[in-house]
């Protein structure tokens, strides 16, 4: 099934800081993924790929085109992962010891 999925690295980002120098960058890529591979199997396998720097996902991310002035590529705490298919919309923050869903929409995606 149709599947984007949007990495956005924002773990740095400062509340003081001016938007031009806001660390926030991400990448989107839409791939044919398994409809038996759960969002947290995808979000798993992302944080342990862009740690590897190798991987399937690792490999969809950078024919994407990752953004040039990101300040870190692992994922880490604070950064967002939302992922969008068969009109499912969720947003994830990674957090200490795994993810917290921060918003879910159905039926508003047509991926």
């Amino acid at each position: 099934m149709k599947t984007q999925i949007t990495v956005i690295w924002s773990a740095f980002d400062r509340p003081e800081m001016p938007d031009s120098c806001k660390a926030s960058q991400s990448v989107t890529f839409v791939r044919d993924i398994d409809a038996a591979y759960f969002d947290d199997k995808i979000l798993e396998a992302l944080f342990a790929q862009t740690n590897l720097y190798q991987g399937s996902m690792w490999d969809f991310m950078e024919e994407a085109g990752m953004p040039v002035f990101r300040t870190h590529t692992a994922l880490s705490v604070g950064d967002k992962v939302r992922i969008e298919r068969d009109g499912d919309n969720s947003l994830y923050r990674c957090e200490n010891v795994g993810w917290e869903l921060l918003t879910f929409e159905y039926g508003k995606v047509n991926a």
